[in-house]
């Protein structure tokens, strides 16, 4: 009985080891809302393309190509971060809690699935993705 036991324990616990597998950040796509009461602003970036959009039905979108110079530096940012805590990073401040700032959000979306998501206020990222936001955000103004 104890045999059968540590069997179904060892084979549970390889079978969430499994689950776990590193993502390949080179195919990632990264969005970034930020929105408030009559505000909406969308920027998507992937390694082929740098999208951004103001209509919150994603119907009008601007695009253009991202090159590999800023997709590398977008690679650069992303060893930097540990996308299984992006959910737990804090924010240094909440001013989107009394409609003070716009609510933000950064999710790394993986095959189809979000892989992690931080919330914080437009314009203040929580430390750990400030330098990622900030680039997001500077290549979206070369969106035309």
């Amino acid at each position: 009985m104890k045999q059968i036991l540590s069997i179904i324990v060892s084979l549970a616990f390889f079978g969430a080891c499994a689950q776990e597998r590193p993502i390949d950040k080179s195919n990632i796509q990264l969005e970034y809302t930020s929105e408030s009461r009559g505000f909406f602003h969308l920027i998507l970036v992937d390694k082929e393309t740098i999208k951004q959009s103001s209509d919150f039905n994603r119907n009008d979108v601007d695009s253009k190509k991202c090159t590999t110079k800023q997709w590398k530096k977008i690679q650069e940012h992303l060893e930097n971060i540990d996308l299984n805590k992006l959910a737990t990073y804090k924010p240094s401040t909440e001013n989107r809690f009394s409609d003070r700032a716009a609510h933000a959000s950064l999710k790394v979306i993986y095959k189809d699935s979000i892989y992690g998501e931080s919330l914080f206020d437009h314009g203040n990222p929580p430390s750990e993705l400030k330098p990622l936001v900030e680039l997001i955000l500077s290549l979206a103004e070369t969106v035309e």
